[in-house]
């Protein structure tokens, strides 16, 4: 969602470089052309794929990163799964804060 993005862009851009893509496809793009990305946060719900797809084709790109997905769901089965076999590191949960998302990103940081 373009206000989703706008708003990552404006409260992460002093202490992360922040590269948009409004779906998959060009997610998995941009992936290909900066393998060292270490941050990867994708909404559930995108055109052409949802994120958890996307997640799946961007580890084969990026295994290292880590991955956190945003939804406006709760706790669902397939989010679990996805956390247990270490797919995503995290979910953020919709409406998001700021604040927890930056404890998040530091944290998966600083267990790398």
């Amino acid at each position: 969602e373009e206000l989703n993005l706008k708003l990552f862009e404006l409260n992460l851009q002093k202490k992360h470089t922040i590269l948009k893509a409004t779906n998959g496809n060009d997610g998995l793009e941009i992936l290909r052309n900066d393998k060292e990305i270490q941050l990867i946060i994708s909404d559930f719900r995108m055109p052409t794929m949802n994120g958890l797809e996307f997640f799946k084709e961007a580890k084969k790109i990026c295994p290292n990163a880590f991955y956190f997905l945003l939804t406006g769901f709760h706790l669902t089965n397939e989010i679990q799964e996805a956390l247990d076999s270490k797919l995503i590191f995290d979910y953020l949960k919709k409406p998001f804060d700021l604040n927890e998302i930056h404890e998040k990103l530091t944290k998966a940081l600083s267990s790398s």
